[in-house]
């Protein structure tokens, strides 16, 4: 196979080395902070273990389905998100408007994602330094310090973005591929050892049945739609990552089942990340609807009263930095894959000029407050992840359902599904009614037009 793959000193757009890659690659770009700092927060908000059913019925139902249409409509066209649908239904197609809908969703993302990630290492470096407090009080206190010093959360930022520009400039096998499959299993390796710690806390007992026993009761139809619409969002549809990682596949390769491969990856992670949180939020007795400061606030309160505390924290948040990493060079691909693609840039210049924009992009969510405590930009973060999760993810894992349900043609979805032809019928009625009638309902309940208790 390898033989049919194009060396990558001669072409700027790459493909992955075979299927191994491309899981790997794929893997790392949905398995991000939403599943181990978004997931254990909301799931503690909407109680556990009818939360995470629910969730569970969401990625099988209308995230995994999406994410097939996402990745079939890249290796379909080999192009990048802007370009895949002018290739499959023609130029000056309405239908463009949804890639470049992703380009700038990733974008945008990536921008205060990137803000966050840096976040992560500043921890891990707390903690490898000595710098984290003992005192509960002034720990629950770092996040906000971070969050609002310009040279603390904006210098961390640059030096992620940079982490990110350094791989990607590396192309698709020499840089993303091959960082994915150490970065991978070292994730794996870390969660594992860290679950392991909690099985030994009293906590764990009531942590598993906290996310395994459902309560109904507990849940609500806002919460119902909070799990839809996080296994949107956790897998990482709707924003043309997907989509411009499946162009660099080989036309050779099963997209059916290494979507739901995908999928399964991804939901796996996030219930072992409430198995790494909950265990030492029970222990210490603190509140498992903490919110987002959950994972920043809480856990390293828990983790400073565990023998080896800092040894702790600094596998925590370095493994928050490597999750974060591997969605955020998968986004930062979108727009250089458009650069590369439809301007015809070399991947070099393109990844710098696209991981520059990005950083000055996310410095008005880096930079908080100044020293009197003014706000320089107050609720910009909060800002622009309300536009990409509540009006970009929607919108645009709306257009990619219907393109796959209603204008793809049927030959390419028959070549697609050859390893599993009876799963053909039920994706169709997936992404032609199922998973748009939910899209739009999580839209219209995100922007208030319908109210959910």
């Amino acid at each position: 196979m390898a033989t049919n793959i194009p060396n990558e000193s001669q072409s700027s757009r790459g493909q992955w080395s075979g299927r191994l890659g491309f899981i790997a690659a794929a893997a790392g770009s949905s398995i991000g902070l939403g599943n181990i700092w978004k997931f254990p927060y909301i799931t503690g908000e909407n109680g556990g273990g009818a939360f995470v059913l629910v969730y569970l019925l969401c990625i099988v139902l209308i995230a995994a389905p999406i994410l097939i249409a996402e990745i079939l409509i890249g290796r379909a066209s080999q192009k990048g998100a802007v370009g895949a649908f002018p290739a499959l239904a023609g130029r000056g197609t309405a239908w463009s408007s949804v890639g470049i809908l992703g380009l700038i969703g990733a974008t945008v993302l990536l921008s205060y994602y990137a803000v966050i990630g840096g976040w992560t290492i500043h921890y891990a470096w707390l903690y490898i330094s000595g710098g984290m407090p003992e005192n509960s009080e002034e720990i629950a206190g770092v996040i906000g310090k971070t969050a609002t010093s310009a040279t603390t959360s904006g210098g961390w930022h640059g030096v992620f973005m940079l982490c990110c520009i350094t791989l990607v400039i590396g192309g698709v096998r020499s840089g993303i591929e091959r960082a994915a499959k150490v970065l991978m299993p070292v994730l794996a390796l870390v969660m594992v050892l860290i679950i392991g710690r909690g099985v030994m806390l009293d906590g764990f007992g009531e942590a598993l049945s906290f996310v395994f026993a459902p309560r109904f009761d507990e849940l609500t139809a806002s919460g119902m739609l909070e799990a839809l619409g996080h296994a949107f969002f956790s897998v990482g549809i709707g924003i043309g990552t997907m989509l411009t990682y499946g162009s660099y596949l080989s036309k050779k390769e099963d997209v059916v089942g290494t979507s739901i491969f995908i999928a399964g990856a991804d939901t796996l992670i996030a219930i072992m990340a409430c198995l790494m949180v909950f265990p030492i939020t029970f222990s210490f007795g603190l509140d498992p609807a903490g919110g987002p400061g959950l994972v920043f606030a809480n856990v390293p309160i828990a983790l400073e009263q565990l023998p080896g505390g800092a040894i702790w924290g600094v596998l925590f948040f370095g493994l928050l930095f490597f999750a974060a990493l591997t969605s955020a060079i998968s986004l930062l691909e979108v727009p250089c894959a458009f650069l590369i693609d439809e301007l015809g840039w070399q991947r070099v210049s393109a990844t710098i000029a696209a991981g520059l924009f990005i950083l000055l992009l996310g410095l008005p969510a880096a930079i908080g407050e100044d020293p009197t405590g003014t706000p320089r930009f107050e609720g910009w973060l909060d800002d622009v992840d309300y536009i990409v999760s509540n009006w970009i993810l929607p919108l645009g894992g709306l257009g990619v359902a219907l393109f796959v349900g209603y204008r793809l043609r049927r030959d390419v979805l028959e070549e697609a599904f050859q390893s599993a032809p009876w799963l053909l019928g039920p994706f169709r009625f997936l992404v032609k009614v199922l998973a748009p009638v939910a899209i739009v309902a999580i839209f219209l309940n995100a922007i208030g037009v319908l109210s959910f208790t």
